[in-house]
């Protein structure tokens, strides 16, 4: 399912390792917080795997909360009640390193899912883009869950950490969700693509050895694409690169023509009524501030913000 087709109430199947966790305690730890007055946001890779048909294994829960939700994320992670339910589900929670800008971690070691443990993360920050998440079924339970392109920006985030399962799902992406891709990529400068792609490849021995053990529930056909897996990300991501933007003022409001650097084409439509939540969503706020106010990018931006309510035009 792309984000551009993201209207539908989602249903998402979490993968059964993942399920487990959420049966467990993830979901009453959503709940707990959302209770205490944090916004919580179900993503991370386990929402990609629910996505995407299980393309790896995924084993834990992860959640965010917006960065002014973090002092009440400190505040709920110290509490009696919170504590004592993790303690009865066979949880460790981090309590007291909990501050503002770590995440606090629940750990269930011993979960029967063919590893040491599961964790249950919370993270307050804000995403990027800003909007994209949505109300979604999971398993049986209402709650936002992040759009891919969220889940991928944020991949592409943690670049210094070469981590292999997130190199794994920029590469999945690539078929399963390329204008997700394109979104999440997009929301970074080129250069910045470039570095995290010499990254990757400069440290593909190690990045071989970790996918090996981190990335689980593969045939062996894709095993044996781990060597290639640094090399495959950084294409991927430079492929995903815009080439050419063009804006066109349509029925709806604007259609949004491009073509990658991979020589994909696509459109983005931004409609009218929310031409801000749009070009945020798909990631094209971030590109026109990174790309300045000439070419394409000023197009783009003075065609926008032309359709815009008068009392949006001031909002950049």
């Amino acid at each position: 399912m792309t984000d551009a087709n993201h209207e539908a109430r989602e249903n998402l199947k979490l993968p059964p390792t993942a399920n487990k966790l959420w049966r467990r305690a993830g979901w009453r730890i959503a709940a707990l917080l959302m209770e205490r007055g944090c916004a919580v946001t179900l993503g991370g890779g386990t929402v990609l795997a629910a996505r995407w048909g299980g393309h790896r294994q995924s084993f834990d829960i992860d959640f965010r909360v917006p960065a002014a939700d973090a002092e009440k994320l400190v505040e709920a992670a110290r509490e009696p009640e919170i504590r004592r339910f993790i303690e009865r589900a066979g949880g460790r929670a981090n309590h007291g390193d909990s501050e503002p800008g770590n995440p606090w971690t629940v750990t269930f070691p011993d979960t029967g899912a063919g590893r040491t443990a599961q964790r249950v993360e919370v993270f307050a920050a804000d995403p990027v883009p800003r909007h994209g998440a949505r109300t979604a079924r999971v398993q049986t339970r209402e709650l936002p869950v992040a759009s891919t392109t969220q889940i991928l920006a944020g991949k592409l985030r943690r670049v210094g950490a070469n981590v292999p399962r997130d190199l794994f799902d920029l590469v999945t992406a690539e078929t399963m969700d390329p204008e997700a891709l394109t979104a999440a990529v997009n929301t970074l400068p080129e250069n910045t693509i470039r570095k995290a792609g010499s990254n990757w490849v400069a440290s593909r021995n190690e990045i071989t050895r970790n996918s090996l053990i981190h990335i689980t529930g593969v045939d062996a056909e894709t095993m044996k694409g781990f060597p290639q897996l640094a090399e495959r990300a950084a294409t991927a991501c430079s492929n995903a690169v815009y080439e050419r933007v063009r804006a066109d003022r349509s029925p709806e409001g604007v259609a949004v023509r491009y073509r990658t650097k991979g020589g994909r084409e696509g459109t983005r439509q931004l409609r009218t009524g929310s031409m801000e939540r749009d070009l945020d969503s798909h990631g094209l706020r971030a590109w026109i501030l990174h790309r300045g106010t000439a070419g394409e990018a000023k197009s783009l931006a003075d065609t926008t913000e032309a359709l815009k309510p008068r009392s949006d035009r001031a909002t950049r």
